[in-house]
């Protein structure tokens, strides 16, 4: 039961009720990444707002060294220079509740030379220490 403006009791049904939830906390299973310096992470850095039904789950995203990581407003980092920055998605309704992320920017390695002997053993020369993928192929596909 309501009143309207001239204290006159009205009876009707409440529509819409509208009740904001407040973020609780922004989380990631894994808050590290890496980055190639000079490329552009092909996807977003993951992360969840919680609850799933709070009313503003937007963040902004912010590096703690530009120099080193930049990061656009959709949450896609760049390498800029090698280094380790952080950055920091904080929840746009609720402040207090950020997320810290690791971003590693790497400088591409390159082997300068490779030999592939006849036991099938494949040595490399690295210009720096870094961690390298190594993909083979036999070629014509009918040799062993």
């Amino acid at each position: 039961v309501v009143k309207d403006t001239n204290g006159v009791e009205k009876w009707g049904y409440i529509w819409k009720a509208y009740v904001t939830v407040p973020v609780t906390s922004v989380t990631a299973t894994w808050a590290y990444a890496n980055v190639a310096v000079g490329k552009t992470r092909a996807n977003p850095l993951q992360y969840s707002v919680n609850p799933k039904i709070a009313s503003d789950r937007s963040v902004t995203f912010a590096s703690s060294n530009t120099g080193i990581v930049s990061v656009n407003g959709s949450g896609y980092v760049t390498g800029v220079k090698a280094g380790t920055a952080t950055v920091t998605i904080t929840s746009k309704s609720n402040t207090s509740k950020k997320l810290n992320y690791v971003v590693n920017a790497y400088t591409p390695q390159t082997a300068v030379g490779a030999k592939l002997s006849k036991e099938s053993h494949l040595y490399a020369d690295i210009r720096e220490t870094s961690k390298v993928k190594i993909t083979t192929s036999v070629l014509p596909v009918n040799r062993t």
